[in-house]
């Protein structure tokens, strides 16, 4: 005669221990999605962020490909005019002017020669160039 057994997957009533041991690896699990489901809303902000960073560097990148400038740092001088009380701004890269601007109060307050000179021998004096007398 042939043996006819087979397994299937039916309902067994689960003993306490066996209740204890689920309840635990529930517990672990339900905390394991916690710690995930932080750790993708981190992801997730950190993503938006890189985009949103990628985003503004293609508008700027889009501004100066279209017109053809970038804004640079360029060292530039100021040429104060006392009599017209303006100053006249130069790049030191180009010799372009840039701009004429009113002269500040500070600016006006020129110095006299003798406080000018006594300022550059004090300046000298520290940089160990000259020494004071």
């Amino acid at each position: 005669m042939k043996d006819n057994t087979h397994v299937e997957v039916l309902p067994c009533k689960l003993t306490r221990d066996e209740i204890h041991d689920k309840g635990s690896e529930l517990a672990r699990n339900l905390a394991k999605q916690a710690v995930l489901e932080r750790d993708l809303d981190l992801e997730k902000q950190r993503v938006k962020k890189e985009l949103k960073d990628l985003e503004s560097r293609a508008a700027d990148l889009t501004e100066q490909v279209s017109s053809g400038i970038e804004k640079r740092d360029v060292r530039c001088r100021a040429h104060l005019n006392y009599a017209e009380r303006k100053a006249t701004i130069i790049r030191l890269d180009t010799g372009e002017e840039i701009y004429e601007r009113a002269l500040t109060d500070e600016e006006m307050a020129q110095p006299l020669p003798l406080e000018e000179k006594r300022r550059r021998r004090a300046a000298d004096a520290a940089s160990g160039d000259v020494e004071l007398s």
